[in-house]
Order: C-alpha cells, then structure tokens, then sequence
C-alpha cells in the first residue's frame, strides 16, 4: 500500500510539471508576443542585383549566385550598431544567417550597407567607406570565381523595425567585359575553344558613399603597374559561344582579346577605351582572322 500511495503521489507530482510547464510555455509565448509586437525583431534580409539584359542569360545578372557571402553592418543613429554580419545567398533572393541580428529594443531606426565581392579574409570592426586594393580574380573560368570579383554594393538608410524582409537592391562597381563569337568561314566553334582578355590591372582603391545612390569612386591603385591576362567564364547556345570577365576600371588599348580554336590563335585590338564603373562594354568577334572591333559601351543596369 505504501508502495501504491508513493505511486500515486508520483503521478500527481507529475501533473503537477505537466500544469506547469504548461504554464511556463504559455508564460513563454505570452512574452514572445509582446516582445514581436514592440520589442526584439528579427533583421530579414533579401538581395537582388539590378537587372541587365542579353540573348544569354548572364551570371549574377539579377541574383547573387548561390553561396555567395554578403557582409552587412548596421549603424543607429551614426553609431555602430553591428559590424560585418556575414550572410550567405540561396541564389534566389535570399539572404541567410546562423547568427541572428534584432532591430534596436527602443524602436529607432538604422542604416545599412551591404558588400559582396572578393575577399581573401572577412571583414572585420566597423563599417569603412575606404576598401584598399581590391582585386578581381585574375582566372575567372569557374562560375564562383567570376561572381565573386564582382563588387557589389548596397545601402538601405532609416530601416525601422519591420517583419518583411528588407530589400537590398546591389549596384555593379567594377566594369564588365563580355564577348560574343560569331563562327566565321571555316571555323568551327564546337571546337575547344578558350577566350582571353589581355592587358589588363587588377587592383583599385575603391570609395563607397554612404548615401542611397551607392556610388562609389573607383581608382587604379598606385603600385598596379604590371599587366595581367584574365580568363573569363564562358558559356554557349546554339548561337555562338560567350565569355564574360569582371574587370577593374581602366584605360584599356591595342591587342585586348585572344581566341583560340582548335589550337589556333586570333588577336583582336581595339582602340583606346576607358572602363567606366558600372558600365559593361560587348564585343562582337567574328572569328577565322585576327581583326580590329570597337566595344559598344552599355549601362550594366537597365
């Protein structure tokens, strides 16, 4: 009986927990309420690149390609409020993190700016308008490398605290090269066919501005003296085959462009063209003999 009455009170001690735990977890979602409805919220943030447009779909054209890191710091009231949150894309607009960032618990507003490009280490401590030496990635063939060089910059100003995610629309701040090969007599395309962009720096000093239209100086840096070929990413259609590089703003002259097929090389020039931010610049090749073209200058953006 003893043994019956330890068992009895055992089982209602343990109504007891279940009624309290209850309790506590009403208690908990009571408070989890309220701190939504005016206190702690979550930052959600979402990307996308402004569009350009092509008969082929270019890479990182209006999303930033899946893995893609972005880095994003938060300044309240012209005070560091957090400092290079790392997220990474989905590639569909989505911008993830394992570390969890809330708007400020009295409500105010805050600034944002957001970096993606290529860097060898994360950034670190508060935000700076000042990104010494950035360097595009001289061997770009792998889709990741290519996207990566691309600098891209974004800022959101006064963002009060809200449920929807915040949009962030990235601009371009580095020049774009892309190439069209157009098979000419006797020239077959399906063949092994490499594409290089020659004489080219990799480096600049880049300015940001802190204001909404992100703009952005972007300057050679002073010891970027030696010239470096770069390997863009190609890719092709039943049209022709097309290749695409991020490269530094620059003035660019002479022979510029390698296409080799089968073996056999060709050697376009173009007269002197200054690469602007933001700007990209198409040539249309025909291959079979090396030649001369102009690059039509275009906004990245439409």
């Amino acid at each position: 009986m003893i043994r019956m009455k330890q068992k009895v009170l055992s089982v209602r001690n343990l109504g007891i927990a279940f009624s309290l735990m209850a309790c506590f977890s009403a208690c908990s979602n009571v408070e989890n309420i309220e701190q939504n409805d005016g206190q702690p919220v979550e930052i959600k943030l979402s990307s996308g690149v402004t569009p350009e447009s092509r008969a082929l779909t270019p890479a990182q054209s209006t999303q930033l390609e899946k893995d893609e890191i972005v880095y994003v710091w938060a300044e309240n009231s012209g005070t560091a409020y957090f400092n290079a949150w790392s997220l990474t894309a989905d590639g569909n607009g989505g911008l993830t993190s394992t570390e969890p960032k809330f708007y400020p618990i009295n409500k105010s507003s805050i600034d944002l700016y957001a970096l993606h490009g290529n860097f060898t280490s994360a950034p670190t401590g508060v935000f700076q308008t000042e990104i010494p030496e950035y360097s595009v990635i001289a061997n770009q063939s792998n889709k990741s490398d290519y996207a990566k060089s691309d600098l891209l910059y974004a800022t959101k100003s006064a963002v009060s605290p809200q449920e929807a995610a915040v949009a962030f629309v990235f601009k371009h701040l580095l020049s774009k090269i892309e190439i069209n090969l157009i098979a000419g007599n006797g020239i077959d395309l399906s063949q092994e066919t490499s594409v290089k962009i020659l004489n080219t720096k990799l480096k600049a000093d880049v300015t940001l501005n802190k204001d909404v239209d992100a703009t952005a100086s972007v300057v050679l840096s002073f010891d970027n003296n030696n010239a470096t070929d770069i390997t863009p990413f190609q890719s092709s259609d039943v049209e022709g085959v097309y290749a695409e590089a991020i490269v530094i703003p620059q003035e660019v002259s002479g022979t510029f462009v390698e296409v080799t097929v089968g073996g056999t090389p060709y050697y376009y020039t173009i007269p002197t063209q200054t690469l602007k931010s933001g700007y990209k610049y198409i040539l249309n090749l025909t291959v079979g003999e090396s030649a001369s073209a102009t690059p039509a200058e275009l906004s990245w953006t439409e």
